[in-house]
């Protein structure tokens, strides 16, 4: 494992890297909002790749609750910051600046802007994936220092006590 990380680091960069060009240069521009709508490839990716996280944090956190895994716990853990859902669905319940959805919501994409978002989706799934990855790492090792740290504050000698007189001085 320890060689994969590096092997999808390098692949993180190079998918990032191709789908900033995808969504700055190879997707065409729209043509009611113009260059602004760019921040569509970043937007909506993210927001997936939240829900992805957010799924996977339920279906982690109900392992757990179940068999008791610590290994649930830390991708309970590690996904949970990523997931907030009400934020993909205030576009519906609250009329705000944002507009409707485009995809899944009956509206429709050129194939290049179609391409430029799944590139975008791929790479910050891989990026997630690597934050995850990392983050899950540290969690163990923080496990890890703890259990050990409890574990030697049960093998250390205690210091002797000594009686005190009802005055609390010791006598």
């Amino acid at each position: 494992m320890k060689r994969v990380f590096p092997i999808l680091a390098v692949l993180t960069g190079v998918l990032l890297s191709y789908a900033l060009y995808q969504a700055l240069v190879a997707a065409p521009t729209e043509q009611t909002m113009g260059d602004v709508q760019r921040i569509f490839y970043y937007h909506v990716p993210s927001a997936w790749t939240a829900f992805i996280l957010f799924f996977i944090n339920f279906f982690a956190s109900v392992a757990y609750l179940i068999w008791r895994n610590p290994k649930a716990d830390m991708v309970a853990l590690v996904t949970a910051a990523v997931g907030v859902p009400l934020v993909y669905f205030s576009i519906w319940f609250f009329r705000t600046q944002h507009p409707q959805p485009v995809v899944g919501g009956g509206g429709s994409l050129d194939p290049r802007m179609l391409h430029a978002l799944l590139i975008n989706w791929l790479a910050f799934s891989c990026f997630a994936a690597l934050v995850c990855w990392s983050r899950y790492r540290l969690e163990a090792l923080r496990r890890e220092v703890d259990e050990t740290m409890a574990l030697e504050a049960l093998l250390e000698p205690r210091a002797p006590q000594t009686k005190t007189s009802r005055s609390g001085i010791a006598g």
